[in-house]
């Protein structure tokens, strides 16, 4: 919904989609970041729609702009299905940048802050710092450029899609840790290079992977907004105790989101302990058992959904 500005000319070919889904630390899914544009939509639309005219205008000097509001053709007229679509447009745009035309704007660092998590007495020798550039330092830039009235239109709305996207990355536990033991002494790079078999079949995915696709893995935009539909059923605003206990508080609050959080849950939740991990080699993969598979999806939904409930709280303080 960049309510029909004058279009701009349109760029090539945005949607590199089956080539970004092989890759190995998208989070959540390109769909399940969809999900969560679309939940924090009908929550600016109904708590802060003031908040959604700001981000529009910001929106219509965004480098793809043009290619944007082609998509959003596809929503047809209505306001609010406009704007639910443009939300998911951005939530997804920094995976897009990966390749293609604006691949300038690919930050591979952004997207993660891998804490060690080593079990077994393990003594990480090679553990990679965290990089200065990361996740937690991602999402205070961008909020300061979005924030900032002085800044120039197209870097808020560049810095704007990457706080759609990594306020939903840093909710996905994969993104806050990595394991170190003795079958992965270099990490498993928040499970991206540990490998696991679905308790049905199918062929061996990463852990990381099966975390990222747990709750939505289609990126049509009917199965999209069935998903928030039934995330803000099951989990609507005012149920989510985290939401009470870390309200949105400026920068500082991703950290804890992130540390008291998700890194919290990779611990308890993925790696259960230390009692469980993916196999290093491929071949290797063992089956999930279903307890595991139940957990993990049920976990992955609050997440989502309290990510989108969240997105649209930081969105109201950053441009208010």
């Amino acid at each position: 919904m960049i309510a029909h500005p004058h279009r701009i000319l349109q760029f090539a070919l945005l949607t590199l989609l089956n080539i970004l889904a092989s890759s190995t630390a998208l989070a959540w899914s390109m769909g399940g970041h969809r999900v969560t544009g679309v939940i924090a939509a009908r929550e600016i639309a109904t708590r802060s729609p003031h908040t959604a005219e700001k981000l529009i205008a910001i929106m219509r000097a965004h480098p793809a702009a043009g290619a944007l509001e082609t998509r959003l053709d596809d929503a047809g007229s209505d306001p609010q299905a406009r704007l639910e679509r443009l939300f998911a447009e951005i939530a997804q745009w920094p995976d897009e940048v990966r390749g293609g035309p604006f691949k300038t704007f690919h930050r591979g660092n952004w997207h993660t802050y891998g804490l060690p998590f080593a079990v077994g007495g393990f003594v990480p020798t090679n553990s990679k710092p965290i990089p200065d550039e990361n996740m937690l330092w991602a999402l205070r830039e961008n909020t300061r450029i979005a924030g900032d009235p002085a800044a120039t239109a197209a870097d808020r709305a560049v810095a704007l899609c990457w706080i759609f996207h990594l306020v939903g990355d840093l909710h996905q536990p994969l993104h806050a840790a990595s394991l170190y033991n003795t079958e992965f002494p270099d990490g498993d790079r928040y499970g991206a290079q540990a490998w696991i078999l679905q308790p049905h079949g199918g062929e061996a995915i990463s852990l990381h992977y099966f975390w990222d696709s747990a709750v939505q893995r289609s990126q049509s935009m009917p199965e999209v907004i069935k998903t928030a539909n039934q995330l803000r059923e099951t989990y609507p605003h005012g149920s989510l105790d985290e939401m009470r206990a870390r309200p949105y508080r400026g920068a500082a609050s991703y950290e804890l989101w992130t540390l008291e959080e998700s890194h919290r849950l990779a611990i308890s939740a993925v790696y259960r302990e230390g009692r469980f991990s993916g196999a290093a080699v491929r071949k290797n993969a063992q089956r999930l058992d279903e307890d595991y598979v139940t957990n993990a999806r049920a976990i992955a939904a609050r997440r989502m959904a309290l990510s989108g409930h969240r997105l649209a709280e930081v969105l109201s303080h950053v441009l208010q």
